[in-house]
């Protein structure tokens, strides 16, 4: 089962109702458990609707199933507000604005921003192209060249150390998936 064209293009219509009449605990459940199925976009909606417009005392009026799906959604789809805009180096994420210090030569810094790693008003795509032009005739991992400030911690670490973290995660959620299905 899919859904139409029409039931996307009808959402604003389904909203607006659930406002002037209210949506039942009933309705939003039927909508939640639809989350792992290939109509999930009806669960997403409630979800978004509830956390928009239910109070604590209504969320708690749903079996406990569908809380659990109701903070899934949020965790999976809808809590990006904490998160800062990101590129991709070297298959992982970095925020923009992140700084970066040679390893070796604290003096040595860069950032990262919207086309890659900024170093002497030069982009790069990669933590080894910036190492090469920081650290001339030399072999650069970049991964182990640079460090990056973790503005949460109030230190620098190592990059290779956040590529570890990234993989480690990826690689988690994938036997998670596979063990799901």
């Amino acid at each position: 089962m899919c859904l139409s064209d029409d039931w996307f293009n009808d959402s604003n219509n389904r909203i607006k109702n659930w406002e002037e009449k209210g949506l039942s605990v009933k309705e939003a459940q039927a909508n939640l458990f639809k989350y792992r199925s290939t109509i999930y976009p009806a669960a997403i909606e409630v979800a978004e609707f509830i956390f928009s417009n239910w109070g604590a005392r209504m969320v708690a009026m749903l079996e406990k199933d569908a809380r659990d799906i109701l903070f899934e959604i949020w965790e999976r789809e809808l809590n990006r507000s904490h998160e800062l805009p990101c590129i991709d180096l070297g298959g992982v994420p970095f925020e923009i604005g992140t700084l970066l210090r040679l390893r070796t030569n604290h003096s040595v810094t860069a950032i990262v921003d919207e086309s890659g790693i900024n170093f002497d008003n030069q982009s790069f795509s990669s933590f080894s192209s910036a190492a090469n032009k920081a650290r001339p005739h030399t072999q650069n991992n970049g991964w182990i060249q640079w460090e990056y400030y973790c503005s949460s911690a109030s230190e620098w670490k190592l990059v290779d150390r956040l590529r570890k973290k990234y993989q480690e995660q990826i690689a988690k959620e994938v036997m998670r998936s596979l063990i799901n299905t």
